[in-house]
């Protein structure tokens, strides 16, 4: 998913970091984001004292990335899963080796719904010989 990170602007010139603090999710674009229906909310805090407070509500920019599983699973026969050796340390092929992984809480009363998330980065070695290269238009990385 990817999208362009919203710039406050006034008259058409973008505000600067003197006048509003923004506050960023931990969600970046390009994050490969897990299924289900996923928030992300960007906010901002007007620095200018006393300038707006209780006359208006600050701006926010809030939109909701889904993510659903279109493709029907199908019996193809077993197939061989590729695992680390013994003696090797790290992830197998065409697993996660970089960038990062969005673990989400469900809503109790709606599994579809992210009701939070949790971002931490992926650092992993490849084993087996494997190379971490970057997945297509991603920010993560994968075992190759």
């Amino acid at each position: 998913m990817n999208w362009t990170v919203p710039t406050p602007m006034k008259r058409g010139q973008p505000l600067g970091s003197d006048v509003v603090e923004i506050h960023h999710p931990d969600l970046e674009p390009l994050m490969a984001f897990p299924l289900g229906i996923t928030e992300v909310l960007y906010t901002l805090t007007d620095k200018r004292i006393g300038r707006y407070a209780g006359v208006k509500p600050p701006p926010v920019c809030q939109f909701f990335v889904t993510v659903d599983d279109l493709e029907k699973p199908k019996y193809v026969g077993f197939s061989e899963v590729e695992t680390c050796e013994d003696e090797d340390i790290g992830v197998a092929l065409h697993e996660t080796c970089g960038g990062f992984h969005i673990t989400p809480t469900k809503d109790p009363n709606n599994f579809r719904v992210n009701v939070a998330t949790q971002v931490e980065p992926v650092l992993n070695n490849c084993c087996n010989n494997r190379v971490c290269k970057p997945y297509k238009d991603s920010l993560i990385s994968i075992c190759q």
